[in-house]
């Protein structure tokens, strides 16, 4: 008698919230970012409950499948976007540049996003669940080595970094990443680069650094040599703009052309003058 007093006065098991089934999807969404099965469970309980990130997700999966999407549906996603990044980012979105190309979901989800970090980031931002879906990172040389750098260990990273560990999964390849970035630092200095944006990724089972360059005073022979230096250290370089001044016009352009056969998405300008620097106050 008295161990069914002692049942009868145990807690009956809770029924789960709404808000805990909902944290429980993103919580699965997030612990394995590349399988869609737990985004399309996801996608109808929302359209259920007619959430409109339902229909985001569906239509970016129409897009995921099909490659594009007419026109009127296109314009919704945007508009969707738009409204919404910033609460489907939460905390992230302190972290994460606003512009033409950044962020960018795919499959309803981050999936490559500029980072800037405000005057005394909270490392705490760089936790935030919505990069465990992140699989492009872009960002300055010093902004992207704090947010790979916070909590980061001989094992690996941080568990909100899941889909960038196929980028950068273990200390090694960081290793391999601060060596890149000491020869570009070095050739900098040599070749009057100035050095502006990183992006790292991966493609075609290659990791791949794409850069972003100014070049003031270009010249020929500096460039291979970086490019034979950095290439075979578990990296692929990849250089995405290229910009140069009016100062030796014809050399420049000639290596412009050199480098755009080299890489496929590469692209280049030619800026009038040398910018101005910033004064000193």
């Amino acid at each position: 008698m008295r161990q069914w007093y002692y049942l009868l006065r145990m807690p009956l098991p809770r029924t789960p919230s709404p808000e805990d089934i909902h944290a429980g999807f993103l919580a699965a969404i997030y612990a394995t970012p590349d399988v869609d099965a737990p985004r399309l469970v996801y996608m109808d309980w929302l359209l259920e409950r007619r959430n409109p990130r339902g229909h985001f997700i569906q239509l970016q999966f129409e897009r995921h499948q099909n490659g594009d999407l007419p026109t009127a549906a296109a314009r919704k996603e945007r508009e969707l976007l738009r409204q919404k990044y910033a609460d489907w980012l939460g905390s992230a979105a302190e972290l994460i540049v606003l512009d033409t190309t950044s962020p960018t979901f795919e499959r309803g989800f981050l999936h490559a996003a500029a980072i800037r970090l405000p005057s005394n980031a909270d490392p705490a931002l760089a936790r935030a669940p919505a990069f465990s879906t992140m699989a492009e990172l872009s960002g300055s040389t010093n902004d992207l080595r704090w947010f790979l750098g916070v909590d980061a260990t001989d094992e690996g990273f941080r568990s909100n970094l899941r889909a960038l560990q196929t980028v950068i999964p273990d200390r090694v390849a960081v290793d391999s990443l601060g060596t890149w970035m000491g020869l570009l630092s070095k050739y900098v200095g040599l070749a009057g680069v100035r050095f502006e944006d990183a992006t790292l990724m991966r493609r075609d089972g290659k990791r791949v650094l794409q850069i972003q360059t100014h070049l003031l005073a270009a010249t020929r022979t500096h460039w291979p040599s970086l490019l034979t230096s950095v290439d075979g250290r578990g990296w692929t370089l990849e250089l995405a703009s290229y910009r140069y001044t009016e100062q030796g016009r014809s050399q420049d352009q000639t290596l412009a052309s050199d480098l755009a056969r080299r890489f496929p998405a590469f692209r280049h300008e030619l800026v009038t003058g040398i910018p101005e620097q910033r004064k000193a106050r």
